[in-house]
């Protein structure tokens, strides 16, 4: 989270982002999108934005995968055109950078230091 003051749970903010972006996001579900509600709503409304504009290009997947960056060759059509790949990169960036913004632009209110201790793992002095 750009936004907190706790340097421990932006480290772990920057990990979860990391996994979640290679398609683990556990991490980040659990410790930054539901102990934030602002951002579980605006990952709503980046996938929203993402999905609108994969259904409007006819987006395709041609293999069963898990979302995430190392899954981009399985958005490769089979006769070797990159249009479809080009367009999940743009699906990726449109949900994250809408989510991104509306996180950066919008109100916040930072957790309490023993609830950020529970969630990284730390234990309080």
């Amino acid at each position: 989270m750009i936004k907190s003051n706790n340097s421990s749970y932006k480290q772990y903010s920057v990990t979860a982002v990391v996994t979640a972006a290679l398609g683990v996001s556990q991490p980040a579900l659990y410790g930054i999108a539901i102990p934030y509600k602002r951002v579980m709503i605006a990952s709503f409304i980046g996938g929203l934005a993402g999905g609108f504009y994969a259904g409007i290009v006819e987006f395709y997947s041609y293999a069963f995968v898990y979302p995430g960056i190392a899954a981009l060759p399985a958005f490769i059509s089979p006769d070797e055109s990159f249009g479809n790949l080009i367009n999940s990169i743009i699906v990726m960036i449109l949900a994250f950078g809408v989510s991104f913004l509306i996180v950066l632009f919008g109100k916040f209110e930072d957790m309490p230091d023993a609830e950020i201790a529970e969630i990284v793992g730390e234990e309080e002095n």
